[in-house]
């Protein structure tokens, strides 16, 4: 049933939902379990050094605590992966709420005269609705209403994220000190896309070679392992070793 067609009936939807052995294990046979465990489990810890780090920083700039991010991050994850309609969905921490927690936090919590217990019992209780509503509009079939969004509109999101999360390591890749240090200094940095960037162009002489060699290596071995072989974890190998010569050979060059 699962296999061939998606069920058309609310009745139907729901049952698949809690149907954890279906057609998303069509992929994993006897001939190739070794494999493809071994590649999911690599692509996993791969994700996982990013989303981690990721969720505890969405939390904080949300005005929440680390432990947060970390818990939500994974909860998301493994309620997902059970209930989920598809094993192409990707789950995990996003920066899109964090305007929308950070508003939430900001009149609710601490700065808009109330408690951070409070805005947090707010921020689960609303959580809760939004979940209700997304398995409503599941079982109901809402999810096909999706086609309708241009795909040059899908694209455009994916690569203006791509490019947001490339500018966040600008800093890092050059070597400069921190852009937020700047902040206030500075009336043309806010810490925007533009004001990053020029924070960049008007602090070249803050360059560190040594930083940017970094990058460039850990790029490098990413591409080229991963021309040597697709099942190789060159993320997880060339972030490692980046981090052992930080710690070590470049221990002292700032």
């Amino acid at each position: 049933m699962y296999k061939n067609s998606f069920p058309t009936t609310p009745k139907g939807r729901l049952k698949l939902f809690f149907t954890f052995f279906d057609s998303r294990w069509e992929d994993l046979t006897k001939e190739n379990w070794a494999k493809i465990i071994y590649r999911d489990f690599s692509a996993g810890l791969i994700v996982a050094m990013t989303a981690i780090p990721m969720a505890m920083g969405f939390a904080m700039a949300m005005g929440m605590r680390a432990e947060h991010g970390i818990i939500a991050g994974a909860l998301a994850c493994v309620i997902g992966r059970t209930f989920g309609g598809s094993k192409y969905q990707v789950y995990g921490p996003t920066a899109a709420f964090i305007p929308v927690i950070a508003t939430l936090f900001a009149k609710y919590g601490p700065n808009g005269g109330g408690t951070f217990e409070a805005a947090h019992g707010f921020l689960i209780l609303v959580s809760i609705i939004a979940g209700l509503i997304l398995v409503l509009m599941g079982i109901y079939g809402f999810g096909k209403y999706a086609k309708l969004v241009p795909n040059s509109i899908i694209v455009g999101f994916t690569i203006g994220i791509a490019v947001a999360i490339a500018l966040t390591n600008l800093e890092d890749i050059l070597g400069i000190e921190s852009f937020s240090s700047l902040i206030g200094q500075d009336e043309n940095i806010n810490g925007g896309f533009f004001q990053n960037i020029y924070a960049a162009m008007h602090n070249l002489d803050k360059l560190n070679i040594y930083s940017i060699l970094l990058g460039v290596f850990t790029f490098t071995v990413i591409k080229v392992l991963l021309r040597i072989s697709i099942f190789i974890p060159a993320p997880v190998i060339a972030i490692a070793t980046a981090t052992l010569l930080s710690a070590t050979v470049f221990a002292n060059k700032g």
